[in-house]
């Protein structure tokens, strides 16, 4: 006597193939219908589906918690990612020094100034965060590039300077702040005279 389907496919690594085919083309001919039939069976018994979750979950609650952590981690690292990337392609756009005194020994030093205080539609880093968790990320970043383009390149030091001395609401102008700003600057004494040995 012959064998039946089922133990020939577990024997011939030929006709599982062969299986495995027939079952993909199937598929993919007849995707639409195949969901549809799924919709209605979900509709029809849902709470059933949503009682074997429950009974699911809490049978193997320690690989279900397991699994959800693996994901949220895998999204903040992808997440972490974008957001150097989208940051990166801001300060290409824009330059990678300082407009006032020109450092630039690390991108994370700098941030982005608003030319127009009016005109600001969203902080920055806020912009990117959010460019970096879309699921079209493109748009996201096409967003942050048209706010950067309403902004200036500082470092930490002349961004915290201009704002203690001109107020939030200051529109930008390059020369006020050259001398403002870095006179503001080069009048701090040094942290050498500062420290009482």
């Amino acid at each position: 006597m012959g064998m039946s389907q089922k133990e020939r496919y577990h024997q011939d690594e030929e006709f599982r193939q062969s299986m495995v085919q027939r079952r993909r083309d199937y598929v993919a001919a007849n995707r639409e219908e195949i969901n549809r039939k799924k919709r209605e069976d979900y509709a029809e018994n849902k709470e059933k589906y949503r009682e074997y979750r429950r009974r699911y979950v809490a049978k193997n609650r320690a690989q279900v918690n397991a699994k959800q952590r693996e994901k949220h981690k895998q999204a903040l690292l992808l997440a972490r990612r974008r957001k150097v990337r989208v940051r990166r392609a801001v300060l290409l756009r824009l330059g990678t020094r300082c407009a006032l005194c020109g450092w630039s020994v690390s991108e994370h030093g700098l941030v982005f100034h608003h030319r127009d205080p009016e005109r600001k539609r969203g902080v920055i880093a806020n912009l990117v965060n959010g460019a970096a968790r879309m699921i079209s990320w493109r748009r996201g970043v096409a967003k942050v590039l048209w706010e950067a383009r309403k902004c200036e390149v500082l470092c930490g030091g002349c961004h915290t300077a201009w704002h203690s001395v001109h107020g939030k609401k200051a529109v930008w102008d390059l020369d006020l702040a050259r001398s403002t700003v870095l006179g503001a600057r080069e009048q701090q004494p040094s942290n050498e005279e500062n420290s009482h040995v």
